[in-house]
């Protein structure tokens, strides 16, 4: 149930913080949300896309690695996504969105994943004028 999992990680980023650090959640998913099982949500598409946008509202990025995904409805009542679309809309751009890989291509995306998050990036020294900037 993303729509829990999702704050959750929110909460344990907000709670660990160090400063300057990137917080991300990346999730790895089918996309095909059900209710859960201890309480009725109607809307569990609708649901885990409004948590992920409250914890990108909070500065955090966030993967999503569609796994399985194969354009199934979700269950919703209020909205018609498929499995796939909710992938896409909860992570942070379409960088951050990697869809239906296969098991190769899985290792690939956390590969890229890695790289995002560990890639120093140097910055030149512009004390002086171009061309040597």
């Amino acid at each position: 149930y993303l729509a829990g999992s999702i704050p959750e990680a929110q909460h344990l980023l907000d709670v660990n913080a160090r400063p300057g650090a990137t917080n991300a959640i990346v999730v790895l998913s089918d996309g095909q949300l059900n209710q859960p099982k201890t309480f009725t949500d109607n809307n569990p598409c609708t649901s885990a896309i409004s948590a992920a946008t409250q914890a990108k509202a909070a500065g955090t990025l966030i993967y999503t690695i569609a796994y399985g995904s194969s354009g199934t409805q979700c269950p919703d009542t209020s909205h018609s996504y498929t499995d796939l679309q909710t992938m896409q809309d909860i992570a942070s751009n379409s960088e951050t969105f990697f869809d239906q890989p296969t098991d190769g291509a899985l290792t690939q995306a956390f590969q890229q994943v890695s790289t995002d998050l560990t890639d120093s990036r140097l910055i030149p020294d512009c004390s002086v004028a171009p061309p040597g900037c």
